[in-house]
């Protein structure tokens, strides 16, 4: 496969980025990065999905995609929001999800949010977001806004290295994965600074989310998806609350679940223990139901 072309895309108040492979014509994959990652995520995945049009985008505040202004956060919703706009940008009325961890939380909730324009529906070690009770949601409220007060404060600024091999250490002490893949995702997460380096993503991206979605609400999302669904999920990858779990898989409709041996980034770590699976299902196009 050629190296993708990295594209573009507006939308409301933002400009976002992305890489792009395949061809245009072919079948339309919007795929979402993981929290603090960047569109480089899918870069070896890619590669091993022929006879796609793949756009791997950059998050808002991640990568090469613009940062919220001032005042502004990343609450789940509208990241959400953003990705609808994407596809609205990419002038895409349909087309399949492919999303890891946090993309996979956003990829599941779109689907149940506009179920009548998602293909396929592709979640990597994740599916929906972590929740907050009815009654822990004023505690989860005044704990991130005091926390935002005291980062706002302390100048909320990422840490600037004079030599970037220092920022590479940091990265590779902080993340359960092969250091080849933590080099991939660095290729996009690091950014030059008045003689120094620091990190692309935003680091009010960091705060606490200052609400959550219910259980409930999650649950009726996922009984929204009406497309055929594939979840994959690493054998050592998050640990999820068994219960929780199998109540989110019993409320997708058309749902084939797989584990696969790996870390939560399995997908970048040992792409060729995914891109069968992904390949195969993606190959069906259209819709069962």
């Amino acid at each position: 496969m050629d190296a993708p072309e990295v594209i573009s895309l507006e939308i409301p108040g933002l400009t976002l980025s992305a890489r792009a492979f395949g061809v245009p014509g072919d079948p339309q994959v919007l795929a979402l990065h993981g929290w603090l990652d960047n569109a480089r995520s899918f870069d070896r995945l890619a590669q091993r999905l022929e006879g796609v049009r793949l756009i791997a985008l950059d998050l808002p505040g991640h990568g090469g995609s613009q940062r919220q202004a001032a005042g502004h956060l990343y609450a789940f919703v509208d990241l959400v929001a953003a990705v609808y706009w994407a596809a609205e940008a990419l002038q895409w009325s349909t087309f399949s999800l492919l999303g890891h961890s946090l993309g996979a939380s956003l990829a599941s909730v779109l689907a149940g949010t506009v179920p009548d324009r998602i293909e396929r529906l592709v979640l990597l070690d994740g599916i929906g977001p972590a929740t907050e009770t009815a009654e822990g949601a004023p505690s989860r409220l005044a704990a991130a806004l005091a926390e935002q007060v005291r980062r706002e404060r302390s100048g909320n600024t990422a840490p600037v290295m004079r030599e970037r091999s220092r920022l590479v250490e940091l990265a590779q002490a902080g993340r359960d994965m092969d250091p080849a893949s933590v080099e991939v995702l660095l290729q996009g997460g690091i950014s030059e600074v008045g003689g120094g380096y620091t990190w692309s993503s935003d680091p009010r991206l960091r705060l606490s989310s200052r609400m959550r979605l219910t259980e409930a609400h999650v649950l009726a999302f996922l009984r929204r998806i009406r497309c055929p669904t594939l979840f994959l999920r690493a054998s050592r990858g998050i640990a999820l609350d068994p219960e929780l779990l199998e109540g989110r898989l019993r409320a997708v409709e058309d749902l084939v679940v797989r584990e696969v041996d790996g870390r939560h980034h399995v997908h970048l770590d040992d792409p060729d223990a995914v891109a069968p699976w992904i390949a195969e299902f993606l190959a069906h196009e259209g819709r069962r139901n």
